[in-house]
């Protein structure tokens, strides 16, 4: 029981932050999509 909780909250811990990489990668994307790229140039 120890050892799944050990190896299971660093899994859920990451699975959350992926998501929310996932999120960014899409905002900044869709910014990107909307002509935000020449902010950057």
């Amino acid at each position: 029981m120890d050892s799944t909780l050990i190896g299971w909250i660093p899994a859920a811990i990451w699975d959350v932050y992926s998501l929310g990489q996932k999120k960014t990668v899409q905002k900044i994307q869709k910014a990107l999509g909307q002509g935000g790229f020449g902010v950057l140039w």
